[in-house]
């Protein structure tokens, strides 16, 4: 072998070394290629498909390519569109009927909401307005009532909030003959299963008055209790 050719087969193997690199530095260098923040990828999203609601989000790099790929509900269809992380620009959308999607089962979403949390559900109620649909949920603790709004098609949480039970401010706790346990055994004591999600304390004509709601079998009921024998004044359903 002549030293033309030798020096040539040892230039080549230099570059193909060079050149060669492992999957890890190949997803290094795709991530450093990322440009557009998570912030800036959405509001191009909800640009693209005009406004809405995301319901899902991720990032991903198949095909060597970082993106941002999101599922967004306008108007009761269902857009997915992905958004170049390097330029932000829009590499696909499409569409479909959001409200042709099957809804979720009852016990489907009890399973979701239990993982939001601790507490006994005290119900779960369906509810349809135009081209959506959602299960509002409420749970009972100790101390907290937690209401959540649940897509009745993915399962997503649209809603969620909480609000203490005892809502009684009063000055003189000991002026009552009747206490705030007191009033909401009476009050729970009403209905079968009842689970008091609420208590306040008013006056009528300087008379302390409790008002209680709770939820039985999925009906909520309202009750005005008084706190100075504890005879029920009132009671309804909502």
């Amino acid at each position: 072998m002549n030293k033309v050719s030798l020096c040539s087969m040892v230039v080549m193997g230099a570059l193909l070394l060079g050149c060669s690199k492992s999957p890890g530095d190949l997803n290094q260098e795709q991530s450093s290629l990322s440009t557009m923040t998570e912030a800036q990828a959405k509001e191009l999203a909800l640009q693209e498909v005009g406004s809405g609601s995301i319901i899902d989000f991720s990032y991903d790099h198949d095909d060597k390519l970082p993106h941002y790929e999101f599922k967004i509900v306008n108007d009761g269809v269902e857009h997915e569109v992905e958004i170049s992380a390097i330029d932000g620009s829009v590499l696909k959308h499409q569409t479909k009927n959001y409200s042709e999607a099957p809804l979720l089962e009852e016990p489907r979403v009890r399973e979701i909401v239990e993982t939001l949390g601790n507490g006994t559900i005290v119900r779960v109620q369906l509810e349809k307005e135009d081209h959506h649909a959602s299960y509002e949920v409420t749970v009972v603790d100790e101390t907290y009532t937690y209401e959540y709004e649940i897509d009745a098609r993915d399962g997503h949480v649209i809603h969620q909030e909480k609000e203490l039970i005892n809502q009684v401010i009063a000055p003189n706790q000991q002026a009552l003959t009747i206490d705030v346990e007191q009033a909401k055994s009476m009050a729970s004591a009403q209905v079968q299963g009842g689970v008091v999600t609420e208590i306040s304390l008013d006056t009528d004509d300087g008379t302390p008055i409790y008002e209680v709601n709770v939820i039985a079998n999925g009906i909520e009921y309202e009750y005005e209790i008084s706190a100075v024998d504890g005879q029920v004044l009132r009671a309804s359903t909502k």
